[in-house]
């Protein structure tokens, strides 16, 4: 997927639900993001929580410690809806049914992920529930969608004015 964006188009990369081994991580490493956010409610204890300098050693470390790296252990709901308006590109990447049967939350993650995003900002990834409100036609004036591959989804943040935080209830 990397081939698609361009080098230094991720200032900042948050990925929601990138889980114990986050492959977005070599991602954002790769296209030369400042910083990587790992939330992942399920992070387990015994694992750091900047695991940047656990890993560091296998990779071009001084390329790799360029970027921030940080997880974040929290709901990708809860977390989401503490960004400020218009501030991040997000990826979130098999988030579907099977995973969280809520569809509510599916929907309230979506609202969520255009309010954050920030204009001009992307939002991607494969086999999520969220892509299909994306598509929606809630959201046809606020984000487009700019490739859509068998599995994969790329979505768009269009400039306008007046964005509002999004109020959401899952329950």
């Amino acid at each position: 997927m990397s081939e698609k964006f361009k080098p230094g188009q991720f200032e900042s990369l948050i990925d929601l639900g990138g889980g114990t081994m986050p492959t977005m991580a070599k991602f954002a490493e790769t296209s030369k993001s400042e910083f990587y956010i790992n939330v992942e409610k399920n992070w387990p204890d015994e694992n750091p929580i900047n695991p940047k300098k656990d890993i560091a050693d296998k990779r071009d470390k001084e390329e790799y410690l360029k970027m921030q790296y940080v997880v974040v252990k929290d709901d990708m709901l809860d977390f989401i809806s503490k960004i400020p308006d218009n501030s991040a590109n997000f990826t979130i990447n098999g988030i579907n049914y099977q995973i969280i049967k809520n569809q509510k939350y599916h929907k309230a993650l979506a609202q969520e992920l255009v309010r954050a995003t920030k204009e001009g900002g992307i939002i991607f990834g494969v086999q999520s529930d969220v892509f299909n409100y994306l598509s929606g036609e809630e959201f046809k004036d606020k984000v487009r969608e700019i490739e859509k591959g068998r599995t994969e989804r790329i979505f768009e943040k269009m400039k306008i004015e007046g964005n509002k935080k999004t109020n959401h209830e899952t329950k």
